[in-house]
Protein backbone atom coordinates (compact mmCIF):
# COMPACT_ATOMS: atom_id res chain seq x y z
CA UNK A 1 0.00 0.00 0.00
CA UNK A 2 1.63 3.53 -0.79
CA UNK A 3 2.16 6.24 1.64
CA UNK A 4 3.61 9.91 1.22
CA UNK A 5 7.09 8.20 2.53
CA UNK A 6 7.31 6.55 -1.01
CA UNK A 7 6.55 9.58 -2.75
CA UNK A 8 8.30 11.76 -0.28
CA UNK A 9 11.64 9.54 -0.76
CA UNK A 10 11.71 10.62 -4.50
CA UNK A 11 11.75 14.35 -3.67
CA UNK A 12 12.43 14.99 -0.36
CA UNK A 13 10.90 18.13 1.80
CA UNK A 14 13.08 20.84 1.42
CA UNK A 15 14.14 22.01 5.06
CA UNK A 16 13.04 25.35 5.92
CA UNK A 17 15.46 27.82 6.17
CA UNK A 18 16.53 29.76 9.46
CA UNK A 19 13.74 32.88 9.70
CA UNK A 20 16.42 35.89 8.95
CA UNK A 21 15.71 38.15 12.03
CA UNK A 22 14.39 41.30 12.17
CA UNK A 23 17.40 43.08 11.50
CA UNK A 24 17.73 41.26 8.48
CA UNK A 25 14.38 43.50 7.14
CA UNK A 26 15.26 47.10 8.13
CA UNK A 27 16.18 48.31 4.60
CA UNK A 28 12.17 47.76 3.71
CA UNK A 29 9.30 49.95 5.11
CA UNK A 30 6.79 49.41 6.89
CA UNK A 31 5.27 49.52 10.24
CA UNK A 32 5.58 46.60 13.04
CA UNK A 33 2.46 48.48 15.26
CA UNK A 34 3.09 46.94 18.91
CA UNK A 35 5.66 44.92 20.21
CA UNK A 36 5.23 41.30 20.07
CA UNK A 37 1.14 41.18 19.38
CA UNK A 38 2.11 43.59 16.17
CA UNK A 39 -1.16 44.54 14.26
CA UNK A 40 -3.01 41.93 15.38
CA UNK A 41 -6.30 44.06 16.85
CA UNK A 42 -6.58 45.65 13.73
CA UNK A 43 -6.76 42.40 11.74
CA UNK A 44 -9.74 41.64 13.88
CA UNK A 45 -12.13 43.92 12.61
CA UNK A 46 -10.23 46.44 10.18
CA UNK A 47 -8.27 44.17 7.99
CA UNK A 48 -9.79 45.81 4.43
CA UNK A 49 -9.14 49.21 5.51
CA UNK A 50 -5.53 48.26 7.36
CA UNK A 51 -4.32 46.68 3.86
CA UNK A 52 -5.84 49.15 1.70
CA UNK A 53 -4.05 51.80 3.43
CA UNK A 54 -0.88 50.36 4.64
CA UNK A 55 -0.29 49.91 0.50
CA UNK A 56 -0.38 53.64 -0.20
CA UNK A 57 1.84 55.01 2.31
CA UNK A 58 4.52 52.35 2.04
CA UNK A 59 3.73 50.39 -1.70
CA UNK A 60 3.88 47.08 -2.93
CA UNK A 61 6.24 45.49 -0.44
CA UNK A 62 6.25 46.88 3.42
CA UNK A 63 8.05 45.45 6.82
CA UNK A 64 4.91 44.15 9.03
CA UNK A 65 4.65 41.87 12.31
CA UNK A 66 2.53 39.15 13.19
CA UNK A 67 2.60 37.76 16.81
CA UNK A 68 5.90 36.38 17.41
CA UNK A 69 6.86 37.26 13.43
CA UNK A 70 8.29 39.79 11.10
CA UNK A 71 7.59 39.53 7.86
CA UNK A 72 6.38 41.13 4.39
CA UNK A 73 3.07 42.14 3.10
CA UNK A 74 3.29 41.59 -0.49
CA UNK A 75 0.78 43.59 -2.77
CA UNK A 76 0.16 43.71 -6.35
CA UNK A 77 -1.51 41.64 -9.63
CA UNK A 78 1.85 41.48 -11.02
CA UNK A 79 3.86 39.91 -7.74
CA UNK A 80 0.72 37.47 -7.12
CA UNK A 81 1.09 36.04 -10.20
CA UNK A 82 4.63 35.57 -9.77
CA UNK A 83 4.47 34.10 -6.53
CA UNK A 84 1.29 31.70 -6.78
CA UNK A 85 2.60 30.45 -10.07
CA UNK A 86 6.20 30.38 -8.27
CA UNK A 87 7.96 28.86 -11.77
CA UNK A 88 11.29 29.43 -9.74
CA UNK A 89 10.48 27.68 -6.89
CA UNK A 90 10.92 29.74 -4.71
CA UNK A 91 7.87 30.65 -2.62
CA UNK A 92 6.65 27.59 0.14
CA UNK A 93 3.52 27.52 1.28
CA UNK A 94 5.06 24.53 3.78
CA UNK A 95 6.85 26.19 5.23
CA UNK A 96 4.74 29.90 5.43
CA UNK A 97 1.81 27.98 7.00
CA UNK A 98 3.63 25.25 8.97
CA UNK A 99 3.45 27.07 12.36
CA UNK A 100 -0.18 28.45 12.33
CA UNK A 101 -1.72 24.86 10.86
CA UNK A 102 1.02 21.98 10.74
CA UNK A 103 0.10 20.88 14.56
CA UNK A 104 -4.05 21.07 13.77
CA UNK A 105 -4.17 20.05 9.67
CA UNK A 106 -1.14 17.30 9.83
CA UNK A 107 0.07 17.01 5.94
CA UNK A 108 -3.09 18.98 4.83
CA UNK A 109 -2.99 19.64 1.34
CA UNK A 110 -2.20 23.43 1.54
CA UNK A 111 0.72 22.58 3.52
CA UNK A 112 2.58 20.76 0.62
CA UNK A 113 4.90 22.10 -2.09
CA UNK A 114 5.53 20.78 -5.81
CA UNK A 115 5.88 16.76 -6.02
CA UNK A 116 4.28 16.31 -2.60
CA UNK A 117 2.15 19.04 -3.38
CA UNK A 118 0.57 16.64 -6.88
CA UNK A 119 1.06 13.61 -5.27
CA UNK A 120 -1.79 14.64 -2.43
CA UNK A 121 -3.91 16.72 -4.89
CA UNK A 122 -4.11 13.26 -7.08
CA UNK A 123 -5.81 11.50 -3.70
CA UNK A 124 -8.56 14.37 -3.69
CA UNK A 125 -9.15 14.39 -7.42
CA UNK A 126 -11.94 12.17 -7.77
CA UNK A 127 -14.33 13.39 -5.76
CA UNK A 128 -13.71 16.80 -7.40
CA UNK A 129 -14.33 15.78 -10.99
CA UNK A 130 -17.58 16.83 -12.54
CA UNK A 131 -19.30 13.27 -12.71
CA UNK A 132 -19.00 13.19 -9.10
CA UNK A 133 -19.79 16.51 -8.75
CA UNK A 134 -22.98 15.67 -10.15
CA UNK A 135 -23.86 13.36 -7.79
CA UNK A 136 -23.99 15.69 -4.74
CA UNK A 137 -26.55 17.88 -5.41
CA UNK A 138 -29.27 14.80 -4.90
CA UNK A 139 -27.48 14.23 -1.65
CA UNK A 140 -27.76 17.56 -0.25
CA UNK A 141 -31.08 19.18 -1.51
CA UNK A 142 -33.40 17.02 0.69
CA UNK A 143 -30.87 17.98 3.38
CA UNK A 144 -31.53 21.60 2.78
CA UNK A 145 -35.02 21.63 2.47
CA UNK A 146 -35.43 20.13 6.00
CA UNK A 147 -33.33 22.82 7.84
CA UNK A 148 -34.91 25.52 6.02
CA UNK A 149 -38.54 24.44 6.82
CA UNK A 150 -37.89 26.39 10.61
CA UNK A 151 -36.06 29.24 9.68
CA UNK A 152 -39.15 31.58 9.66
CA UNK A 153 -39.67 30.64 13.26
CA UNK A 154 -37.77 32.23 16.24
CA UNK A 155 -34.58 30.46 17.06
CA UNK A 156 -32.28 30.98 19.28
CA UNK A 157 -29.54 30.45 16.77
CA UNK A 158 -27.70 33.40 15.27
CA UNK A 159 -27.74 32.95 11.44
CA UNK A 160 -24.08 31.77 11.55
CA UNK A 161 -24.55 29.19 14.13
CA UNK A 162 -27.72 28.11 11.62
CA UNK A 163 -25.81 28.27 8.52
CA UNK A 164 -22.55 26.21 10.38
CA UNK A 165 -25.39 23.66 11.51
CA UNK A 166 -27.02 23.15 7.51
CA UNK A 167 -23.85 23.10 6.01
CA UNK A 168 -22.09 21.09 8.63
CA UNK A 169 -25.18 18.13 7.42
CA UNK A 170 -24.61 18.54 4.30
CA UNK A 171 -20.88 18.25 4.74
CA UNK A 172 -21.55 15.09 6.96
CA UNK A 173 -23.37 13.57 4.12
CA UNK A 174 -21.78 14.67 0.75
CA UNK A 175 -17.93 14.11 2.29
CA UNK A 176 -18.38 11.40 4.62
CA UNK A 177 -21.31 9.34 3.81
CA UNK A 178 -23.05 10.02 7.22
CA UNK A 179 -26.83 10.65 7.44
CA UNK A 180 -27.69 14.18 8.32
CA UNK A 181 -29.90 12.81 11.49
CA UNK A 182 -27.06 10.46 12.62
CA UNK A 183 -25.55 10.93 16.45
CA UNK A 184 -22.17 10.96 14.95
CA UNK A 185 -22.87 14.06 13.11
CA UNK A 186 -23.19 16.25 16.43
CA UNK A 187 -19.74 15.26 17.92
CA UNK A 188 -18.00 15.60 14.44
CA UNK A 189 -19.35 19.01 15.17
CA UNK A 190 -18.15 19.88 18.38
CA UNK A 191 -14.85 18.53 17.50
CA UNK A 192 -14.75 19.93 14.32
CA UNK A 193 -15.52 23.49 16.26
CA UNK A 194 -12.76 23.03 18.72
CA UNK A 195 -10.39 22.49 15.89
CA UNK A 196 -11.27 25.10 14.26
CA UNK A 197 -11.14 27.64 17.51
CA UNK A 198 -7.25 26.14 18.49
CA UNK A 199 -6.48 28.09 15.21
CA UNK A 200 -6.99 31.42 17.25
CA UNK A 201 -5.24 30.32 20.12
CA UNK A 202 -2.05 32.48 21.13
CA UNK A 203 -1.33 30.36 24.13
CA UNK A 204 -0.16 27.41 22.21
CA UNK A 205 -0.09 24.98 25.52
CA UNK A 206 -0.95 21.45 25.47
CA UNK A 207 -2.24 21.67 28.76
CA UNK A 208 -6.04 21.06 30.11
CA UNK A 209 -8.00 23.91 30.17
CA UNK A 210 -6.33 25.41 27.02
CA UNK A 211 -8.34 26.23 23.61
CA UNK A 212 -5.54 24.45 21.82
CA UNK A 213 -5.43 21.36 24.06
CA UNK A 214 -9.44 20.85 23.20
CA UNK A 215 -7.99 21.09 19.61
CA UNK A 216 -5.24 19.06 19.74
CA UNK A 217 -7.74 16.72 21.76
CA UNK A 218 -10.64 17.11 18.86
CA UNK A 219 -7.49 16.53 16.04
CA UNK A 220 -7.12 12.81 17.56
CA UNK A 221 -11.12 11.99 18.23
CA UNK A 222 -11.51 13.39 14.31
CA UNK A 223 -8.16 10.81 13.36
CA UNK A 224 -9.95 8.01 15.52
CA UNK A 225 -13.43 8.65 13.80
CA UNK A 226 -12.22 8.33 10.07
CA UNK A 227 -9.52 5.69 10.84
CA UNK A 228 -12.67 3.81 11.72
CA UNK A 229 -14.85 4.61 8.49
CA UNK A 230 -12.18 4.01 6.00
CA UNK A 231 -12.23 0.09 5.65
CA UNK A 232 -15.82 -0.13 4.48
CA UNK A 233 -15.11 2.66 2.39
CA UNK A 234 -12.27 1.08 0.00
CA UNK A 235 -14.49 -1.84 -0.77
CA UNK A 236 -17.82 -0.27 -1.27
CA UNK A 237 -19.19 2.09 -3.92
CA UNK A 238 -20.34 5.21 -2.05
CA UNK A 239 -20.88 8.10 -4.27
CA UNK A 240 -19.45 10.49 -0.89
CA UNK A 241 -16.38 12.26 -1.11
CA UNK A 242 -14.31 9.84 1.53
CA UNK A 243 -15.34 6.74 -0.80
CA UNK A 244 -13.98 8.61 -3.86
CA UNK A 245 -10.49 9.30 -1.72
CA UNK A 246 -10.48 5.73 -0.53
CA UNK A 247 -10.85 3.97 -3.84
CA UNK A 248 -8.59 6.47 -5.83
CA UNK A 249 -4.89 5.17 -6.24
CA UNK A 250 -1.46 6.68 -6.77
CA UNK A 251 0.83 6.93 -10.09
CA UNK A 252 2.10 3.36 -9.76
CA UNK A 253 -2.13 2.09 -9.20
CA UNK A 254 -1.49 1.52 -5.46
CA UNK A 255 -4.41 2.57 -2.51
CA UNK A 256 -3.32 5.88 -0.41
CA UNK A 257 -2.31 4.96 3.25
CA UNK A 258 -5.40 5.52 6.11
CA UNK A 259 -2.68 7.74 7.20
CA UNK A 260 -2.93 10.38 4.32
CA UNK A 261 -6.81 9.85 3.65
CA UNK A 262 -7.38 10.83 7.28
CA UNK A 263 -5.14 13.56 7.49
CA UNK A 264 -6.71 15.02 3.84
CA UNK A 265 -10.17 14.49 4.98
CA UNK A 266 -9.79 16.11 8.01
CA UNK A 267 -8.77 19.49 6.30
CA UNK A 268 -11.30 18.70 4.13
CA UNK A 269 -14.08 19.51 6.32
CA UNK A 270 -12.18 22.60 7.60
CA UNK A 271 -11.48 23.92 3.83
CA UNK A 272 -15.26 23.46 2.27
CA UNK A 273 -17.04 23.85 5.18
CA UNK A 274 -16.43 27.34 6.88
CA UNK A 275 -15.49 28.89 3.55
CA UNK A 276 -18.72 28.45 1.92
CA UNK A 277 -20.58 29.81 6.02
CA UNK A 278 -18.25 32.73 5.16
CA UNK A 279 -19.84 33.27 2.00
CA UNK A 280 -22.69 32.67 2.64
CA UNK A 281 -23.15 35.32 5.73
CA UNK A 282 -21.75 37.88 3.89
CA UNK A 283 -24.12 37.09 0.81
CA UNK A 284 -27.28 37.02 3.08
CA UNK A 285 -25.88 40.19 4.35
CA UNK A 286 -26.14 41.96 0.93
CA UNK A 287 -29.55 40.51 -0.39
CA UNK A 288 -31.31 41.71 3.23
CA UNK A 289 -30.13 44.98 1.83
CA UNK A 290 -31.17 45.57 -1.49
CA UNK A 291 -35.25 43.78 -1.97
CA UNK A 292 -34.76 44.48 -5.72
CA UNK A 293 -31.66 42.50 -6.08
CA UNK A 294 -33.04 39.57 -4.01
CA UNK A 295 -36.53 39.65 -6.00
CA UNK A 296 -34.58 39.40 -9.13
CA UNK A 297 -32.60 36.56 -8.22
CA UNK A 298 -36.18 35.21 -6.89
CA UNK A 299 -37.42 34.94 -10.43
CA UNK A 300 -34.02 33.32 -11.61
CA UNK A 301 -34.80 30.57 -9.51
CA UNK A 302 -38.17 30.09 -10.19
CA UNK A 303 -37.75 29.69 -13.97
CA UNK A 304 -35.96 26.51 -12.90
CA UNK A 305 -39.53 25.08 -12.19
CA UNK A 306 -37.58 22.77 -9.14
CA UNK A 307 -36.85 22.84 -5.52
CA UNK A 308 -34.14 20.56 -6.26
CA UNK A 309 -32.00 21.17 -9.20
CA UNK A 310 -29.86 18.83 -10.84
CA UNK A 311 -26.17 20.00 -11.23
CA UNK A 312 -26.58 21.47 -14.97
CA UNK A 313 -29.48 23.11 -14.04
CA UNK A 314 -27.54 25.26 -11.49
CA UNK A 315 -26.15 27.15 -14.43
CA UNK A 316 -29.48 28.59 -14.84
CA UNK A 317 -28.62 30.97 -11.84
CA UNK A 318 -26.33 33.11 -13.26
CA UNK A 319 -27.46 36.35 -11.09
CA UNK A 320 -26.77 34.09 -8.29
CA UNK A 321 -22.98 33.51 -9.47
CA UNK A 322 -22.40 37.10 -9.91
CA UNK A 323 -23.70 37.96 -6.77
CA UNK A 324 -21.38 34.53 -5.45
CA UNK A 325 -18.06 36.08 -7.33
CA UNK A 326 -18.79 40.14 -6.00
CA UNK A 327 -18.94 38.70 -1.93
CA UNK A 328 -15.90 36.49 -3.08
CA UNK A 329 -13.95 39.73 -4.25
CA UNK A 330 -14.79 41.86 -1.02
CA UNK A 331 -14.96 39.04 1.52
CA UNK A 332 -12.17 36.21 0.40
CA UNK A 333 -12.74 33.13 2.40
CA UNK A 334 -8.82 32.58 3.05
CA UNK A 335 -8.08 36.47 3.25
CA UNK A 336 -4.26 36.33 3.85
CA UNK A 337 -2.33 33.76 2.16
CA UNK A 338 0.91 32.93 3.58
CA UNK A 339 4.27 31.70 1.47
CA UNK A 340 8.34 31.42 3.09
CA UNK A 341 11.26 32.44 0.82
CA UNK A 342 13.07 28.78 -0.01
CA UNK A 343 16.21 31.44 -1.50
CA UNK A 344 17.28 34.83 -1.22
CA UNK A 345 15.54 36.63 -3.92
CA UNK A 346 14.37 40.39 -5.09
CA UNK A 347 10.55 41.74 -4.79
CA UNK A 348 10.22 44.81 -6.50
CA UNK A 349 14.42 45.31 -6.27
CA UNK A 350 13.73 45.06 -2.25
CA UNK A 351 16.44 42.09 -1.38
CA UNK A 352 14.61 38.93 0.21
CA UNK A 353 16.24 36.55 2.71
CA UNK A 354 15.70 33.08 2.52
CA UNK A 355 13.25 32.23 5.22
CA UNK A 356 10.97 35.81 4.74
CA UNK A 357 7.66 35.02 5.61
CA UNK A 358 5.44 36.94 3.11
CA UNK A 359 2.05 37.51 3.69
CA UNK A 360 -0.29 37.88 1.21
CA UNK A 361 -3.88 40.07 1.68
CA UNK A 362 -6.00 38.04 -0.81
CA UNK A 363 -8.59 41.47 -0.60
CA UNK A 364 -5.90 44.18 -1.95
CA UNK A 365 -5.93 43.01 -6.04
CA UNK A 366 -9.42 42.41 -6.19
CA UNK A 367 -10.13 46.00 -4.59
CA UNK A 368 -7.34 47.63 -6.20
CA UNK A 369 -8.85 50.59 -7.88
CA UNK A 370 -6.75 49.92 -11.17
CA UNK A 371 -9.00 47.22 -12.24
CA UNK A 372 -12.11 48.16 -10.09
CA UNK A 373 -14.73 50.55 -10.78
CA UNK A 374 -15.91 51.78 -7.09
CA UNK A 375 -14.03 48.60 -5.61
CA UNK A 376 -15.62 48.87 -1.74
CA UNK A 377 -19.25 48.94 -3.71
CA UNK A 378 -21.47 45.40 -3.63
CA UNK A 379 -22.01 45.50 -7.63
CA UNK A 380 -22.69 42.44 -8.87
CA UNK A 381 -22.89 43.25 -12.56
CA UNK A 382 -19.15 44.07 -12.49
CA UNK A 383 -18.62 40.24 -13.32
CA UNK A 384 -21.75 40.26 -16.08
CA UNK A 385 -20.94 40.04 -19.90
CA UNK A 386 -19.88 43.63 -21.28
CA UNK A 387 -17.91 44.76 -17.95
CA UNK A 388 -15.94 41.71 -16.71
CA UNK A 389 -13.92 43.66 -14.57
CA UNK A 390 -12.51 40.28 -13.31
CA UNK A 391 -10.70 39.67 -16.96
CA UNK A 392 -8.52 42.51 -16.76
CA UNK A 393 -5.63 40.85 -15.24
CA UNK A 394 -5.27 37.15 -14.55
CA UNK A 395 -4.42 37.99 -10.37
CA UNK A 396 -6.79 41.01 -10.15
CA UNK A 397 -9.47 38.34 -8.69
CA UNK A 398 -7.90 35.01 -7.38
CA UNK A 399 -10.25 34.50 -3.97
CA UNK A 400 -9.41 30.53 -4.40
CA UNK A 401 -5.80 31.24 -4.91
CA UNK A 402 -3.73 30.30 -8.10
CA UNK A 403 -1.44 28.20 -9.65
CA UNK A 404 -0.68 24.48 -8.42
CA UNK A 405 -2.71 25.44 -5.08
CA UNK A 406 -5.82 27.36 -6.68
CA UNK A 407 -8.48 25.48 -4.59
CA UNK A 408 -9.53 22.24 -5.68
CA UNK A 409 -12.92 22.48 -4.24
CA UNK A 410 -13.99 25.82 -5.61
CA UNK A 411 -16.58 24.17 -7.78
CA UNK A 412 -17.98 22.35 -4.97
CA UNK A 413 -18.09 25.60 -3.06
CA UNK A 414 -20.41 27.32 -5.77
CA UNK A 415 -22.25 24.58 -5.83
CA UNK A 416 -23.16 24.32 -2.67
CA UNK A 417 -23.87 27.85 -2.02
CA UNK A 418 -25.94 27.96 -4.78
CA UNK A 419 -28.31 24.97 -4.10
CA UNK A 420 -28.81 26.40 -0.46
CA UNK A 421 -29.65 30.10 -2.02
CA UNK A 422 -31.60 28.37 -4.61
CA UNK A 423 -33.85 26.88 -2.08
CA UNK A 424 -34.39 29.87 0.79
CA UNK A 425 -35.23 32.58 -2.08
CA UNK A 426 -37.90 30.12 -3.33
CA UNK A 427 -38.97 29.93 0.45
CA UNK A 428 -38.12 32.82 2.60
CA UNK A 429 -38.41 36.90 2.20
CA UNK A 430 -34.83 38.03 4.11
CA UNK A 431 -34.87 41.08 5.83
CA UNK A 432 -32.69 43.54 8.01
CA UNK A 433 -33.84 46.02 10.76
CA UNK A 434 -34.00 49.53 9.20
CA UNK A 435 -30.55 51.34 9.85
CA UNK A 436 -28.65 47.80 10.71
CA UNK A 437 -25.47 48.19 10.26
CA UNK A 438 -22.82 45.42 10.19
CA UNK A 439 -18.83 45.62 10.89
CA UNK A 440 -17.03 42.41 9.16
CA UNK A 441 -14.77 40.30 11.95
CA UNK A 442 -12.60 39.35 9.47
CA UNK A 443 -10.39 36.63 11.61
CA UNK A 444 -10.49 33.53 10.68
CA UNK A 445 -12.84 33.91 7.93
CA UNK A 446 -14.62 37.16 7.37
CA UNK A 447 -18.19 37.57 7.66
CA UNK A 448 -20.41 39.99 9.94
CA UNK A 449 -20.41 40.04 13.17
CA UNK A 450 -23.98 40.32 14.03
CA UNK A 451 -26.56 39.41 11.89
CA UNK A 452 -30.60 39.82 13.04
CA UNK A 453 -32.13 38.47 9.38
CA UNK A 454 -35.30 37.99 9.60
CA UNK A 455 -37.22 35.16 7.86
CA UNK A 456 -40.23 35.43 6.13
CA UNK A 457 -42.47 32.52 4.40
CA UNK A 458 -43.51 33.60 0.84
Amino acid sequence: MSSITSAASATPQQAPPAHPGRAALQHIPGDEGWPLIGLLPRYFYHLDTLVMHTQRRFGNVVRTRIPGNVGLFVFGADNYQRIFLDREQLFSARHGYQSSLGHLFTEALLLQDYEDHRFRRRLMQSAFKTHSLRQYPAQMNPIIADELADWSRPSGMTIHARLKNLLLKISARTFFGIAADNTDTLQLSRNFTDLVEAMLALLRWDLPGFRYHRGLRSRRALEQYFNGLIPQRRHGDGQDMLSHMCRETDDRGEPFSDEEITNQAIFLLFAAHDTTTSLLNNLLLHLARDETLQESLRGQSRALNTDYPAFDELDGLSGLDHCIDECLRLYPPAPISVRSTLRDCAIEGYPVPAGTTLYLPMLFNQRDPQFWRQPHRFDPDRFAPGREEHKQHPFAYHPFGGGAHKCIGMHFARMMAKCVMHQLLLRQRITLPAGHRSRILWIPLPRPAKLPLRFAPL
